[in-house]
């Protein structure tokens, strides 16, 4: 009785050892499928991007959606665009209780929208398009809210110049 409680002891061991050993395996073969795959071993963390600085429909820019924390990190970029139909897609960035997101939403521009960006002067309207006119290309000296610096484009749309972007439109 007692040699076949110790074949059975030896045996439980052995099956024991091996169960770890198998199980062990396929974690790791598993996480190696994922690695491999981009697949996400933990949580993925996002950053979203608005270069624009949110539901901005006078400025022509993107959003950018990236995965931090895995091992070949992917990045979505959507541009802003005007349809078919002349209203835009503006992409900006959004956080809420689930974690931040990238959304897309259209809006229609009163006057008209040109190259990514709703257009701030109605060019029906011959007054304002001989003023916009004479404007394209030059820097505008904003007296209230903060002396705000305005850069007129060639499509007769604003942007604000700052510190960063400044260089940008000296260039032009």
């Amino acid at each position: 009785m007692i040699i076949i409680k110790e074949k059975f002891n030896r045996f439980k061991k052995i099956f024991t050892f091996f169960a770890i050993l198998f199980l062990g395996s396929a974690l790791f073969f598993l996480n190696h499928i994922q690695a491999e795959n981009g697949l996400p071993l933990e949580e993925v963390e996002l950053q979203c991007t608005d270069y624009d600085h949110g539901q901005n429909y006078y400025e022509k820019n993107k959003a950018e959606l990236r995965e931090l924390n895995v091992a070949e990190p992917s990045v979505i970029t959507e541009y802003d665009v005007c349809n078919e139909d002349g209203t835009l897609k503006e992409w900006y960035c959004e956080e809420n209780e689930e974690g931040v997101s990238m959304n897309g939403k259209i809006f229609e521009c009163p006057n008209g929208c040109q190259n990514g960006a709703c257009l701030t002067i109605n060019k029906t309207n011959s007054n304002d398009y001989a003023l916009l006119n004479n404007l394209i290309g030059k820097l505008l000296l904003q007296v209230e809210d903060r002396g705000r610096i305005w850069y007129i484009d060639f499509a007769g749309n604003k942007h604000e110049v700052t510190f960063n972007n400044a260089l940008i439109y000296l260039k032009l």
